[in-house]
């Protein structure tokens, strides 16, 4: 009989290690679970802030392109108006060679 009651305490000390150690795996179980959907979160505000990147990107070179062309527009104008003093020139020498031929 002695040896069923201390093999009866033997079982309740298993058992009651058993269930500390049920309830600690459940406890590691629980906090991966909120690290598990805390990782999810961040993929998902990476992938959001990947698109919002490229869009700025697309954005950027849109404006890149803008302000170059808004560079090169006096340039461009400057050169018009060059051009058009050069031909006022040489049609005022031809003008004034046929002038002195008639």
């Amino acid at each position: 009989m002695a040896d069923e009651k201390a093999m009866c305490i033997g079982h309740e000390q298993r058992i009651s290690a058993v269930e500390e150690s049920a309830k600690s795996a459940h406890k590691r179980l629980d906090e991966l679970i909120s690290l598990n959907d805390s990782v999810k979160n961040l993929a998902i505000s990476t992938a959001k802030m990947a698109e919002q990147l490229k869009t700025l990107t697309d954005n950027s070179a849109k404006l890149d392109q803008k302000i170059s062309d808004l560079e090169l527009k006096p340039g461009k104008r400057w050169e018009t108006v060059a051009m058009q003093i050069v031909q006022l020139v040489i049609a005022g020498v031809v003008g004034f060679l046929l002038s002195q031929l008639l």
